[in-house]
């Protein structure tokens, strides 16, 4: 690989990487901030931001056949997932020990990000179409 195309390739991963956080970041500050008494969020589980998306770019690395709108799609749910899952954390922090809840949402997210490459077939676009 030419230095050339691995400077494209990281490029385009950082890219990826912004399109996943655009929907997820600003709603689970918004959430944690609002609840941050009731679930008392740990530092660790701000990696909800950057290990689901490596495990969906490996998964996408591999599975060649998805188009420019696949991942993009794919990206998308799998950003909006992690404000879910922090309400989630919030609404249930009293009932669950908040270490295993947090864990257990985290992998619940990975799992879910290789389901996505794995699952979501090819996304046509297609304007003009009657």
């Amino acid at each position: 690989m030419s230095p050339e195309e691995a400077a494209l390739v990281i490029v385009l991963a950082v890219i990826a990487w912004l399109i996943y956080l655009l929907p997820a970041v600003i709603p689970s500050l918004l959430i944690s901030y609002l609840g941050h008494r009731r679930a008392q969020f740990m530092w660790w589980e701000l990696s909800v931001f950057v290990l689901p998306f490596i495990i969906w770019l490996v998964v996408a690395l591999v599975s060649r056949d998805k188009g420019l709108w696949g991942p993009i799609v794919e990206l998308l749910i799998l950003g909006c997932t992690v404000p879910a899952a922090a309400l989630i954390r919030v609404i249930a922090s009293g009932a669950v020990n908040r270490s295993l809840m947090a864990g257990s949402l985290i992998f619940v997210i990975c799992a879910l990000a290789i389901l996505l490459g794995i699952m979501i077939p090819k996304i046509e676009f297609q304007p003009f179409v009657k």
